[in-house]
Parts: structure tokens; C-alpha cells; sequence
């Protein structure tokens, strides 16, 4: 269902920075998607996903609107292609659980601190942080890890061409992370 949505999509990046939407804590983009994928039973486009999180959000952003439209748009439109590789992600981790005899746990809280996945095996839980090997998603991850104060065992699953492959402008994980 992903791929499908991601080979139909073009992403687009709005160029507006607002200094206050950048730095504030917005309602969270990923429960968007998640409300849209359990109503419609399908992955939306990128501007599905905006259109939705303002119906979700409405009230909640009420402060910055209309004069900071823009700057909320940009923002989500740039969270999509993560959130979106993580959602995937999880379901190709979700999918080799029963074959590897692990357990995938999904948690937003943990999500906006940073870990994406957490995988339970043998009593031992794994947080895995996912993102693509960037310069910039590099030093990003540095300055999380400098935010919080991760506990137990910590996996930085950094997505390279080795690792991943395209599927419309998305990079997405294909080799899937194999406890042994």
C-alpha cells in the first residue's frame, strides 16, 4: 500500500522557514497518516496527509492560522518522506516478526523522542533509531542524542543505497534488521 502511494508521488518542498513553526511543538504529523490509513484504508499523497492533519488539527492550530499556513504546510511536507519510511519501516519489521520471533512495538511518544522502532526479543528490548545517512540527518542525530538520555541497547539503523532502494523520490529500507 506504501509503495503504491509512493510511486504515484511527487513530493513537493515548499521553501518557507518560519523561526516560530520551526522551533514549536506542533500537534504530530504521524497521527495524521495513521487516522488517514484507519478511515480510508489507504496511504495518502502528501497533500492528503497536510489536508488531513488540519482536519485533525484544526482547533489546536487555530493560534497560527491563516498567517502561518505556509510555514505548517512546509514543515509537514517535509516530515512526510520520513514518517513515511519509518511507517514502512515498521511494516516490513512487523511482517518478519512471526519468522524471527520478535515483537515490533509502535509508540509515539518514544517516536517524537527520537526512537522509531522498539523490538522485544528474548526478554532484551532494542530501540532503533532509522534515518537516512545524510550529512545533515548525521548531525541531526548528534544533536538528539545529546537531548535525551537513552537507556538499554540502541540501534542507529542509517539508510544508505546499500540498504534501501527508491520507490518514486522516496528512499525507503529493504534490508531488514535481523537479530541474531
Amino acid at each position: 500500500m506504501i509503495e503504491n502511494a509512493l510511486r504515484r508521488e511527487h513530493f513537493s518542498f515548499p521553501q518557507v522557514r518560519d523561526p516560530i513553526i520551526e522551533h514549536c511543538v506542533l500537534p504530530y504529523f504521524v497521527t495524521a497518516i495513521v487516522d488517514f490509513l484507519r478511515v480510508n484504508q489507504a496511504y495518502p499523497t502528501q497533500r492528503e496527509h497536510f489536508e488531513h492533519y488540519l482536519d485533525l488539527n484544526r482547533n489546536r492550530l487555530s493560534e497560527w492560522m491563516p498567517q502561518k499556513y505556509d510555514a505548517i504546510q512546509a514543515r509537514c511536507y517535509r516530515a512526510y518522506p520520513s514518517i513515511t519510511r519509518d511507517l514502512h519501516f515498521y511494516a516490513l519489521l512487523t511482517h518478519y516478526a512471526p519468522l524471527y520471533g520478535y515483537q515490533v512495538v509502535y509508540d509515539p511518544f518514544m517516536d517524537v523522542q527520537g526512537i522509531d522502532h522498539i523490538i522485544q526479543y528474548h526478554g532484551e528490548t532494542i530501540n532503533i533509531h532509522c534515518f537516512v545517512g545524510t550529512q545533515r540527518t548525521r548531525a541531526w542525530r548528534i544533536i538528539k542524542n545529546n537531548r535525551h538520555n537513552y537507556a538499554g541497547h540502541h540501534v542507529d539503523l542509517i539508510i544508505t543505497a546499500q540498504n534501501s532502494r527508491h520507490v518514486g523520490s522516496c528512499c525507503i529500507p529493504v534490508n531488514i534488521l535481523i537479530i541474531s
